[in-house]
């Protein structure tokens, strides 16, 4: 069973979108996870966080003072990304689990707990905010394509809904953090009504309306498998992976001249092949979107390899070579311990896009949805 927590927390992830299933995954792991409910993570947080009651609000009359320790604030970042992780290794999985009423029940208060914790702790510490933006997402893959758990974030006197409205107001207006919450709130909102009449009582529904208008205009309708396909045939091609391997005859570097020779041949053999593929396949706008992919996937490999180079030559300090962006480690927390190009704290992640959260084809039907929404209401008033 640690073999499979480790192997589920440092998974290789896939750029693929959630709600598309990882074929590379054994189906081994998959009857594993089937049959202990998670790898027990759900039991797990309950433990951990609600085994002395709900959370209290600070702004409620109570005299509710409790802090999490560090090591249950560490165990709960960690359980809360390995079902995160799980949900992107197989969405209709992870949902399937989470179907009974009595899991339904433990991921309402699981997230309400972490929801209210964070509201009135959000600022003493980095481990928090990232624990908040990890359940964002995980609320996102919970209730996507699913009518029936949308319906646990109305209920109460006081909903989970309003409580994710009551986040900082940074949450709305900074470009990062809208980016964590918004897609949230619209696969939670998309086709309810009664969610959305929820939402349109705590905030204007016209950001949502802009920021899926920004988004279409942006990203135009592909094909995922289409994507996929290009990026796996590029990064197979022998002449880009002759460059990066470091056996290469034509990779061994003498000087920092001939260093910068190889990146730059390298940058412009990649830049031919895409080229060549998408203008084949693809409008000019998807040309553009697919370019950028496989450029940052190739040249974060090649970065790797050459700034290996560069230090061993000790020429590091002469030159300076992009390298991947790395993850801003918390100061406190275990679980923030290893290095990630996946910044959660920050929003620098390429899990937080609407692309990998909410399926393209239906960014239309929702921004319809919200528009005539917002259309009656006004034609009400």
């Amino acid at each position: 069973m640690n073999i499979m927590f480790i192997f589920i927390i440092n998974i290789s992830y896939s750029l693929k979108p959630v709600y598309i299933k990882n074929s590379k995954i054994s189906e081994n792991i998959l009857f594993v996870l089937e049959h202990t409910e998670l790898v027990g993570i759900i039991q797990l947080l309950t433990s951990l966080l609600l085994s002395n009651g709900n959370y209290k609000p600070k702004n409620e009359n109570t005299t509710n003072t409790s802090t999490l320790p560090q090591t249950v604030l560490s165990a709960s970042v960690i359980g809360i990304k390995i079902m995160n992780n799980i949900a992107r290794i197989d969405l209709k999985l992870f949902q399937g689990i989470l179907s009974s009423n009595y899991h339904q029940e433990q991921f309402y208060h699981i997230c309400y707990y972490i929801i209210s914790y964070s509201l009135d702790n959000l600022d003493t510490s980095e481990d928090i905010k990232e624990l908040l933006h990890e359940t964002l997402l995980l609320m996102n893959y919970f209730c996507l394509n699913q009518p029936e758990f949308q319906n646990i974030f109305s209920r109460g006197e006081v909903t989970l809904l309003q409580r994710i409205c009551a986040l900082p107001f940074n949450y709305f207006c900074d470009k990062k953090t809208k980016d964590i919450l918004f897609p949230s709130l619209i696969c939670i909102c998309y086709m309810n009504e009664r969610n959305l009449e929820i939402l349109n009582n705590e905030m204007t529904l016209e950001m949502f309306i802009i920021f899926l208008k920004e988004k279409i205009k942006l990203e135009p309708i592909i094909e995922e498998d289409e994507i996929e396909r290009i990026e796996e045939s590029l990064m197979d091609n022998d002449d880009i992976m002759d460059l990066i391997k470091p056996e290469s005859k034509e990779y061994n570097i003498e000087s920092t001249g001939n260093l910068l020779e190889k990146v730059d041949k390298l940058n412009d053999k990649i830049n031919e092949k895409v080229n060549d593929k998408i203008n084949e396949k693809a409008s000019d706008k998807v040309n553009d979107k697919v370019n950028d992919k496989v450029n940052d996937k190739a040249n974060d490999k090649v970065n790797d390899k050459v700034n290996d180079k560069v230090n061993v030559l000790d020429i590091n300090k002469e030159i300076k070579i992009p390298t991947m962006k790395k993850r801003t480690m918390s100061f406190s927390s275990t679980a923030s311990s290893t290095k990630s190009c996946h910044d959660m704290v920050t929003g620098s992640s390429d899990f937080v896009l609407l692309y990998h959260r909410f399926p393209r084809n239906l960014w239309e039907k929702a921004l319809e949805f919200f528009t005539n929404f917002c259309s009656e209401k006004n034609g009400t008033k």
